[in-house]
Order: C-alpha cells, then structure tokens, then sequence
C-alpha cells in the first residue's frame, strides 16, 4: 500500500543545487516566483502523500489561492489553517485580504485587526481595513487607515485617491479636490484621480475643466469607452455638437453596440438641424429596443422638421400605441394632423394629451385651434381661458381669446384680454388693431383712433388698418384724411369694390366730380351691387 505513495514521491521531486526537493518545498520555490498554479499543484500533490502535513502546506495553498484570483478557495484552506493555529498571523492577514475580495468586509476586519494585533503592520493591511469601512459607509474610520498606510512610502497616488474619494462620500468636496489633486500630481499619477476631478467637475457644471482632464485621460488612453463618451457628453452639454459627435464616433469604434450613444448622437444631428442623420441614428436605437416610445417620437418630430407630415404622423401614432400614456407622442400626432387638416382626428389627440399632461398650454393653445377649424367656438372659448389661467403671460392666447370675445360681441372682455396682450407684447398690432375695432363698436373714435395709428405705424402694408382709419375719418367728417387712407387700399388691393366706393363718397364730399364719378364706376365694374 505504501509503494505508491513513495513511487509518486520519487517522481515529482527534483534536483535544486544537486540535492532532491520535496513537493512542498518546489510549491515553495515556485510561489516565490509567482507561478502560484505550479504552487497550487505542487502542495496538493505533497497533501495526498503526506498523512500529517505541515502548516506551512496550507498557508502556501491558501496564499497561492488568493494570488490567482480563486478568493473563496484560498478561504476555504486558510479557514483549516487557522483552526488548526488560531493566532498564525500571516493566514489571518492573507484570510482578510481573500474575505475583502470576496466582499466579506465584516469578517475581512476581523482577520487584518487580528493580524495587526500579531504584529502584521503593513501598507496593504490599512489600505485594506480602510476599503472595508469605506464600503460599509465608515468613510472617517476609512480616512483614517489610508492615512495610516501613507507611513509606507510607494502608494501615495492611490491612497490619495481613496481619501479623496472617502470625502466626496461624507459631503466635504473642498477636502476630495485637495486629495484628488494630490493624486494626479507627482511621479505616480492616479488616473482614477483625474477621472474623479473630471466627474466632480460635470457635478458643479465646470464642463471647461472637466474637459481639460477627460482630453488628458484619452491621450494616454484613446480606446477608453467610457472616457469617449464623457468627452462626448461634456461637448454636448456644451452645445458643441461636431465636436461632441466626433468622440461619439470614437467610442462606437470601439464597441458599436451602444444604443445610448447612438440616441446622444442622433440628438446632437437633431441640434444642428441635420434631421436625416439624426433619423438614421434613432433608427440605429431601435435595433436594440423597437419598443422604446420615446425614440419614435424622435424620429417623428425630425420628420416633422423636414416637412414630411406622412412619416411623422406614422412614428408618432407608433409611439402613442407603444405607450398609451405618453402625452407628448399625443400632442405631437394632433400637431402635424393638425398641419394635415385632419382636424377631427388632431382633436381627438389633442384631448388626451390635455388629460395626460394636466392641461398644458401649449395643447390647450393647439386644441383651441382646432376647435375653432370645427366651428366650436365654446370649446375654443374654453381652452384658451385654461391657457390664460395657467399662462397669463401668453400674448398669443391673449390676443385669440380678445378676438373670439370680439366676435361675440363682448367687447368689455374683449377689451382686457387684447390689453393683456399689448402690455405683454407692445410690439403686437393685430391686437392693437383688434381693440380699435372693439372701441369702434363701442363708440369711443378717439381710443379706436388712438390704436389704430399704433398699428397702421407697425403694419403699413395692412389694407384693412387703412380702411378702418378711413371709416374713422368719413365719421369725423375728414374726407381728405379719410380718401389719403382709402388710396393706400386701392393701392395694396386695387380689388376692394368697397374701398373704391368710399373714395367715390368722399371725393364727393370733397366736391370733385369727377374723380368721385370715376371711382363709382370703378366700384361698380368690381361689384354691381353696390348700385342698389
């Protein structure tokens, strides 16, 4: 029975200096020069020949373990150690380190503050139990080992990095720029600390200086997804878009399967008014997810800007089937069915986009439209007072509500909200020529005039501002005045039968026959009913 495990002892030794070496001693040799699978073959070999096997067996499993990668094995040999010698320092130190990389921090601190206490005082052994609080969210106790570890010299960028990372964590940003900074300065430079300042910079909307450290981190690294990206964000937050879909270009050439990149890309064409490359890119998303609503009704909008209603129409009602809630995709499709004078089916959208997104005004201003196109002036009546209630400062819905209120002859309303619309746009005459018209039917020539002087100043190519002036003067008995106004609308519509008749009456009035006779028969030729 004992000849095989002899025969098997013979085989794998070998010679050092001469002399034969046992396995263990070979693991020994090969741990030393880090061939920790050697190691590993070489101890398990020596454990199956050996009844009673030395400690130092285990110790140099369990450490060429933890040196491959294999944390949870090098535990589980380690854990035989340390029961066998509870206080063996170097195990409980190596232990920690595997139970950190496994993520066992709570055991990991024990086993390095048992190894500290058994005189294993290192670098690692701090930085260490300073990763195991920081990832329990003890960034002091986690500050104040990495301080610890900085009394051996050789690790300083990295250790900065991590107390400047443990400040960031407790709120007190001044303390991890100064660290950060620290890290990226010196022999040893951190890149993690660049990237770190970079990304506080993004925070606080530095994008400048950001970057200034992303550029840094792409020269010495130009394939780095993440980095491009950043880059690439940082130029579109900035509004730069060539630039911003340059490095986007960058980081799909090195992995084109980022659907995210594809979507800021497409956004960035859709900036610049390039709408047939920002298609192309949403479309690209939808390879990944043809379900996403929002990416449909991209699409739909850039089709919208190029003025191809049929498409748009088609993305946005993919979007709204897509996701029945989504308000926007609804408004979108009643806006170019809108544009489409689809007008029954815009206000079918149009009112569950109101109910989906509490009445905005851009809808409700839409929806008004609409209604107005169906002849439904109490619906019209009703969404622009919403807009108006949400938005007093909306000129435009100020004005249309005036105008309506004109129409139904409410002139007292009509007055106020065509007011509203001066004061929040002076610069607005087809509301200043709309409140002539409210105070000409309430009688009140001076104010009409007022305004209509107001308006006829800011439009003078207006016809009807002119033939409502002249109106004002034929009343006032300023026949002159009145005929100078009525030539401007022959001039701007020489097809006015009415304007040709009122230059007849008041070169009547004004006594010159002829002329008057002239413009009747002028009037005449365009309307003959105007001889009744």
């Amino acid at each position: 029975m004992k000849l095989i495990p002899l025969l098997f002892s013979f085989l794998i030794c070998f010679q050092l200096n001469g002399q034969e070496v046992s396995p263990l001693d070979k693991a020994v040799e090969l741990y030393k020069i880090q061939d920790y699978a050697g190691a590993i073959k070489n101890v398990e070999v020596y454990l199956k020949t050996i009844d009673k096997p030395a400690l130092k067996a285990y110790f140099i499993l369990g450490s060429a373990h933890y040196r491959s990668g294999n944390s949870g094995e090098a535990v589980i040999v380690l854990d035989k150690l340390i029961k066998k010698q509870p206080e063996f320092a170097s195990a409980l130190f190596i232990r920690g380190l595997a139970n950190y990389e496994s993520k066992n921090y709570q055991q990991a601190l024990l086993d390095l503050k048992a190894a500290g206490q058994l005189n294993i005082v290192n670098a690692d052994l701090f930085k260490t139990i300073g990763q195991c609080y920081f990832h329990q969210g003890q960034y002091e106790l986690a500050i104040e080992n990495y301080e610890n570890a900085l009394r051996w010299p050789g690790n300083d960028s990295e250790l900065f990095n991590k107390i400047g990372m443990a400040f960031y964590e407790l709120g007190n940003k001044k303390k991890a720029t100064e660290y950060f900074s620290k890290a990226s300065q010196g022999e040893k430079i951190s890149k993690d600390a660049i990237l770190n300042l970079a990304k506080m910079k993004v925070e606080e909307g530095d994008f400048m200086k950001a970057k200034k450290d992303y550029k840094q981190l792409i020269r010495e690294d130009s394939e780095n997804e993440e980095n491009l990206i950043s880059l690439a964000n940082i130029y579109y937050n900035l509004e730069i878009y060539d630039s911003a879909i340059i490095f986007y270009d960058k980081a799909l050439d090195v992995n084109d399967e980022l659907p995210v990149v594809h979507f800021y890309k497409a956004n960035a064409f859709y900036f610049q008014k390039r709408f047939g490359q920002a298609i192309f890119n949403y479309e690209e998303v939808l390879k990944y997810d043809d379900d996403n609503a929002s990416v449909y009704n991209y699409i739909g909008s850039a089709y919208f800007k190029q003025g191809n209603y049929m498409a748009a129409r088609s993305y946005f009602k993919q979007a709204a089937l897509i996701e029945t809630n989504y308000g926007e995709a609804y408004y979108n499709l009643g806006r170019v069915q809108y544009v489409l004078e689809e007008f029954a089916a815009a206000k079918g959208s149009l009112e569950k986009a109101a109910k989906l997104m509490r009445n905005d005004p851009t809808v409700q201003s839409l929806l008004a439209r609409v209604y107005w196109k169906l002849n439904d002036s109490n619906s019209t009546r009703d969404a622009l007072k919403e807009v108006v209630k949400s938005e007093p400062t909306d000129a435009d819905a100020q004005l249309r509500l005036g105008q309506l209120y004109y129409i139904e002859e409410q002139y007292n309303r009509a007055i106020r909200h065509l007011s509203n619309a001066i004061s929040l746009d002076p610069d607005n005459y087809e509301a200043y020529h709309r409140l002539a018209m409210c105070y000409i039917a309430t009688g009140d020539m001076d104010k009409a005039f007022d305004n209509l002087n107001v308006a006829i100043a800011g439009d003078p190519q207006n016809a009807g501002l002119h033939l409502n002036m002249a109106t004002i003067y034929m009343g006032k008995g300023n026949f002159d005045l009145a005929a100078m106004h009525l030539t401007d609308v022959v001039n701007l519509n020489p097809g006015n039968a009415t304007a040709y008749y009122n230059l007849a009456i008041c070169y009547k009035r004004l006594g010159q026959k002829k002329k008057a006779k002239d413009y009747f028969d002028i009037a005449y030729d365009l309307n003959p009913d105007l001889k009744d």
